[in-house]
């Protein structure tokens, strides 16, 4: 059987890892949605 303290640091990189890419993508879905929000207000404006 492995040791403890090595399953324990490999799940808290592999949490680690997760929390990254979870925040990566939350952080690329807002700039995507904050970008099309921009671009729709842009147009009704522009169209009265």
């Amino acid at each position: 059987m492995p040791d403890m303290e090595n399953i324990a640091s490999a799940l808290l990189l592999t949490l680690g890892f997760v929390a990254v890419s979870i925040l990566i993508v939350g952080l690329a879905m807002w700039g995507v949605f904050r970008f099309f929000k921009n671009t729709e207000n842009k147009s009704s404006k522009k169209d009265p």
